[in-house]
């Protein structure tokens, strides 16, 4: 595990200095990345832990040593648009999915081959895929949709990056959600990425059958 000495204040002071020069100048925020090669390698309980502790950032990983922060400010309008969506998933897989998927909200952490822990903001996973899986542990199965919410502030240079990374892991479909353009940009497996415009119809396609939902419908401006 972890020893968060590693973490010395002065590194996060570094990435509240960035988050406040973006909201000062209207400008996006890249997340501030920290290598701990041969020092630290993390896993997703490194994440929960440091999670706990620093609850105002986000921590993800590149890799096994690479530690990405970002500030995570709970912006009331972001987290009540993807709390919507959340119930909207959670409503198809009872109704209409026999329940057959299991659904998980930012707090889900996902370890990928590379070693890389990721945290999306949703992330949808068949139940069937999940058998032997450990609990309250960090999920080891390539999810079946992922989903980013491009908040306030956000980089979606690097939203975008971490979607093709997602694809190049195996997950068959993502949704990134910028609420700036109103659009949802859906990636798919085979390398095709589209846009569907928050007045328009959002499908699961084959990955969760007959959900669809018009995000300008759920969402407050």
């Amino acid at each position: 595990m972890l020893t968060l000495d590693f973490l010395q204040p002065e590194m996060l002071n570094e990435v509240t200095a960035k988050y406040e020069t973006a909201i000062a100048k209207n400008m996006e925020i890249e997340a501030v990345r920290m290598n701990f090669e041969g020092i630290q390698a993390f896993d997703g309980d490194d994440l929960c832990e440091l999670a706990a502790q620093y609850p105002l950032f986000s921590f993800e990983t590149e890799g096994k040593y690479t530690l990405i922060v970002k500030p995570m400010p709970n912006f009331e309008n972001n987290q009540g648009n993807l709390t919507s969506l959340l119930g909207e998933l959670f409503l198809w897989n009872k109704t209409k999915n026999d329940n057959k998927g299991k659904l998980y909200d930012s707090g889900g952490s996902v370890k990928f081959d590379d070693g890389s822990v990721k945290m999306p903001d949703i992330t949808y996973i068949l139940r069937t895929k999940l058998e032997g899986q450990p609990k309250n542990q960090v999920i080891l199965i390539v999810p079946d949709l992922v989903v980013e919410y491009v908040s306030t502030f956000d980089s979606l240079k690097e939203a975008k990056q971490k979607m093709d990374f997602y694809m190049q892991s195996g997950v068959p479909l993502g949704w990134l959600i910028v609420p700036k353009e109103t659009q949802t940009y859906v990636y798919k497996q085979s390398g095709v990425v589209k846009t569907v415009s928050f007045d328009e119809e959002l499908t699961g396609e084959e990955v969760l059958p007959d959900f669809r939902v018009v995000l300008a419908e759920i969402f407050e401006n």
